[in-house]
């Protein structure tokens, strides 16, 4: 059992007290450094440990603040101490083990001196992953074996999974319980997840909601799937670097490129992120950033008088509300993205219901007019965002 707050700090006490090897030996003061760097050691050797957590040790010691601050900064530069990690480990653990819910878990870890914003990041987990591992099951498609990979049986040094069934709507089709053998090649059939009778009889495949291939259950019905791009290029890039196969003349060819833009003087980050992202994607970027550009060029004309270097121009457009306001339009298509998942994913009598309204009443929904109606809401977010950064500099006139 993980001691509590009290039984840390009394831990913390006894370790900062215990004498280092040299001063037991012959009593003489070391480095104040070399102190604060040997006891962090050995603090951190016991179980991991937050960065205020090893402070406060130190400064029980005795060790001057600044020899701490040099010590835990070049521990966190390496890596030793990394209270993000710290977080996620502590989330997991805590909450598996002992069932805590959020608020109980960014208490302990506020008592243990983590940032607000890892406890955030940390703790968001267990919301977000409960709707993700949600979605993905509503719209997980059982393919029967024999459809993409007649006669496929698992390898005699292969090993299986736990135990599982199917689930959802196709559970009722079949109740029987399979090994798993996630399949790694492509030889005799597609990679993937498989579920595998007692003699070693590929009989499912498991085909994920999320980045899956196949939308048509063995019954007819169709599935929505939900695609997630940067997840399948970083799994890619994972797959080629650990099977080694990974396409280094593209990849080096990617990297002449972005050293031929950085010789020009173009961006070469923004120019991937250009090319990367479907023009679906890159469009209502490149809106913003015109956006961005008005906003800016105003905002240079107004305080043209002032004789303003780059810096101070670029400091004062950063302050706009304009700024505040498009991380805004971020996080709440984050979640308008989420929300809409949900409804497809789970509610799916609703959105059958909302789409059954949506194709008799509106003309807008289907047809080759269906954009129309995204880019009138599209227009007033734009014009919307664009008086919202104009409004610094309308209240610096109105000052004046």
């Amino acid at each position: 059992m993980r001691a509590g707050p009290a039984g840390e700090a009394g831990t913390l006490s006894g370790l900062a007290g215990d004498p280092g090897p040299d001063e037991a030996a012959g009593g003489q003061a070391r480095d104040p450094a070399e102190q604060a760097r040997q006891l962090c050691l050995r603090l951190l050797t016991v179980r991991p440990r937050t960065r205020a957590q090893l402070a406060e040790a130190l400064h029980r010691r005795g060790i001057p603040d600044d020899a701490a601050d040099t010590v835990l900064a070049r521990f966190t530069e390496v890596g030793l101490i990394d209270d993000a990690a710290f977080a996620r480990a502590w989330v997991e653990s805590r909450h598996h083990g002992r069932g805590l819910a959020r608020r109980a878990l960014s208490a302990e870890l506020k008592q243990r001196g983590v940032d607000g914003q890892d406890i955030s990041a940390a703790v968001s987990a267990l919301v977000l992953g409960p709707i993700l591992l949600a979605l993905n099951n509503t719209a997980t498609v059982y393919v029967p074996a024999a459809q993409v990979a007649p006669g496929l049986h698992v390898p005699a040094d292969a090993t299986l999974g736990g135990a599982e069934r199917l689930r959802g709507s196709q559970a009722q089709e079949d109740s029987r319980t399979y090994r798993v053998w996630q399949k790694t090649d492509s030889v005799g059939g597609p990679e993937g997840r498989y579920l595998v009778d007692d003699a070693g009889a590929a009989v499912w495949l498991v085909d994920p909601g999320i980045n899956g291939a196949f939308k048509t259950r063995p019954d007819g019905t169709q599935v929505r799937k939900f695609d997630a791009p940067k997840a399948t290029l970083m799994s890619y890039i994972i797959k080629g670097m650990l099977d080694r196969k990974l396409p280094w003349g593209l990849v080096l060819f990617g990297v002449m490129i972005a050293v031929v833009l950085e010789l020009c003087g173009v961006s070469s980050l923004a120019f991937a992120v250009g090319a990367y992202l479907p023009v679906a994607s890159s469009a209502p970027i490149f809106v913003g950033g015109l956006v961005r550009w008005l906003v800016d060029y105003r905002m240079r004309r107004a305080l043209r008088e002032h004789h303003l270097d780059e810096e101070t121009l670029v400091a004062e457009s950063d302050k706009s509300p304009g700024v505040l306001l498009a991380s805004g339009y971020i996080a709440g298509g984050a979640i308008a993205g989420i929300v809409i998942a949900f409804v497809q994913g789970v509610t799916t009598k609703l959105d059958s219901r909302i789409t059954t309204w949506a194709s008799d009443h509106n003309p807008f929904f289907a047809g080759p007019n269906a954009d129309w109606l995204a880019l009138i809401p599209f227009v007033l977010l734009a014009g919307f965002l664009y008086f919202t950064g104009r409004q610094m500099r309308l209240a610096r006139k109105q000052g004046a």
